[in-house]
């Protein structure tokens, strides 16, 4: 079974994308209904997204790293709350923390200070 199914499908996404992401301005009602899509491909429900770039459909809700490590906070909380995804949260964690380069596009700022301390450390031949 999916994580999309497990999650419970389409409507379970759209529900917490409503709840965790409100505005009602065309633009953001827009770019909700495009990430759900690109939710429903992301959890196994869908074999291909044709949607715009995920930087560009998550821009007007997400602007930074700390912008999205709030919005998995919130999309985790909403959508494992009911019994059904009871015990799914390290996987809907994982799945959107993989497109993370795709959503913020610049480093993470971690990644950054891991990168500076691997190359002091010496090489071996």
């Amino acid at each position: 079974m999916t994580l999309y199914l497990e999650l419970g499908g389409r409507a379970a996404i759209r529900r917490a994308l409503e709840a965790t992401l409100s505005g009602g301005h065309p633009e953001q009602v827009e770019a909700r209904e495009e990430f759900a899509e690109f939710l429903v491909f992301l959890f196994g429900g869908a074999p291909v997204y044709e949607g715009p770039a995920l930087h560009q459909t998550v821009a007007p809700f997400c602007c930074g790293h700390q912008a999205y490590d709030r919005l998995v906070d919130a999309l985790t909380e909403v959508l494992t709350a009911s019994p059904q995804a009871a015990g799914l949260e390290r996987d809907v964690r994982r799945a959107l923390e993989q497109v993370r380069c795709h959503v913020v596009r610049s480093p993470h700022p971690v990644s950054l200070s891991a990168a500076a301390v691997a190359s002091a450390q010496p090489r071996y031949a």
